[in-house]
């Protein structure tokens, strides 16, 4: 049917689909002077058995190996991906010995090609490309520790690492704050991103009210740490060794704390932050500017997942039948796209579609084993935090969804409509 084609179309132009060729031998296995010889061709570094990749040689390297390739999209900026760096080694370790599984790491920050081939919008993201099809590698967003790991491997690809934790391995460290810090040299390369926005405390030693704050700027990183891609929560700390007059001059700061947001990147035009330095009033204050649903507990809100700019169609396409829904995507799924724009919301739209697809192929099926299975998770207690979000996000566009249940909604309708 015309919809259903339109239908893969959308989903088509929100998954990156690609072809490569090429091979890397398994270079622990390979004599010293020809992994010398192969290290200069490929320009990978190989330490601790983590094969580091660059735009250079990721196709040579991961999708033309003939190999499994467990692959860590990661920025150096990046608490989580610092903190899971140690699990990581220890997991190439655990599988040196397999010459058909290789772990792999690639800077997605600064190789930003590679990034936007495969949608990474956050860090760190782990994909597990097959040998036998590379074109659709499986994302990885279970827990991120070394039997987790092995246990997701083994599953998908029949390939058994060491099941105990290699000796000498380090355990994960402990864990800073996720407060990034600017400066002169550092605020453009962090903060000038269009679909980035960042929240910046200008502080200074021996100022009473900066140390009030401090507690506050921490809880408020927490709170946001699984949204790096949408929003920094930062500091330039203009008593510390990195330079920040310039900082200073630019955008006139004589009192501390100063506290400043950017808008999608827009150093020129800072939006001075005047409002009580609460926790819970600075959440509320970037929830407004950047859309996103978080609590002060950092958790997330009924909002989460959803697109209320979406709902008044929505409403009309779930509650009429199933014919007029038909004769209705086409144009739900135009508004879909429009708002794909903005490069906000693609893992909403994502699943927004996939749910509109159900309903235009049959009836709340979907929905209601859905709800009743992502309910289940939660309950379950064994999850982990970026877990917990991805499903709440669903339930809550799925309770949305069928919040707009109709009678009418059940009924076949007029096939001569269509």
């Amino acid at each position: 049917m015309k919809f259903l084609s339109f239908y893969l179309l959308f989903t088509t132009l929100l998954t990156t689909v690609f072809a490569a060729g090429g091979l890397l031998k398994n270079t622990d296995r390979v004599p010293r002077d020809q992994l010398e010889l192969l290290k200069k061709h490929t320009n990978s570094l190989i330490k601790n058995y983590v094969i580091t990749v660059d735009e250079s040689n990721f196709e040579e390297v991961v999708l033309n190996s003939g190999k499994n390739s467990f692959v860590k999209f990661y920025a150096d900026w990046c608490s989580h991906c610092k903190k899971m760096a140690p699990t990581w080694e220890s997991l190439a370790l655990g599988f040196k010995d397999k010459e058909e599984m290789q772990i792999v790491e690639i800077n997605a920050d600064k190789n930003k090609k590679i990034g936007k081939m495969f949608g990474i919008n956050g860090y760190p993201t782990l994909k597990l490309f097959k040998a036998d099809d590379v074109k659709h590698p499986l994302d990885y967003s279970g827990a991120r520790d070394y039997k987790s790991f092995i246990n997701f491997i083994k599953a998908t690809t029949g390939i058994e690492g060491r099941t105990a934790k290699p000796p000498g391995a380090k355990g994960p460290k402990k864990s800073a704050s996720k407060v990034v810090q600017l400066h002169d040299g550092s605020i453009e390369r962090m903060v000038e991103r269009k679909e980035r926005s960042a929240i910046i405390a200008f502080t200074k030693e021996k100022c009473i009210h900066c140390e009030r704050l401090k507690d506050t700027w921490n809880k408020l990183a927490d709170v946001y740490h699984r949204d790096l891609d949408r929003v920094l929560i930062s500091q330039v700390n203009t008593s510390g060794d990195e330079p920040t007059d310039w900082l200073k001059n630019r955008y006139e700061v004589s009192s501390y704390p100063t506290i400043l947001f950017v808008t999608d990147g827009n150093l020129d035009e800072p939006e001075l932050y005047e409002g009580d330095r609460s926790l819970e009033d600075l959440v509320r204050f970037v929830n407004e500017k950047t859309l996103l649903h978080r609590s002060a507990d950092g958790g997330l809100d009924s909002l989460a997942g959803t697109l209320p700019q979406m709902n008044d169609k929505i409403k009309a396409f779930v509650g009429s039948n199933r014919v007029t829904r038909i004769a209705m995507v086409r144009d739900v799924v135009n508004d879909l796209r429009i708002l794909d724009k903005e490069k906000k919301f693609t893992e909403e739209i994502k699943y927004y579609a996939k749910v509109i697809n159900s309903l235009v192929s049959g009836g709340f099926e979907f929905i209601d084993g859905e709800i009743s299975r992502l309910d289940n998770m939660m309950k379950s207690g064994a999850l982990n935090e970026d877990s917990r979000d991805s499903i709440r996000m669903r339930l809550n566009a799925l309770k949305l969804f069928k919040s707009y249940e109709t009678p009418e909604s059940h009924e076949v309708g007029n096939r001569d409509e269509l």
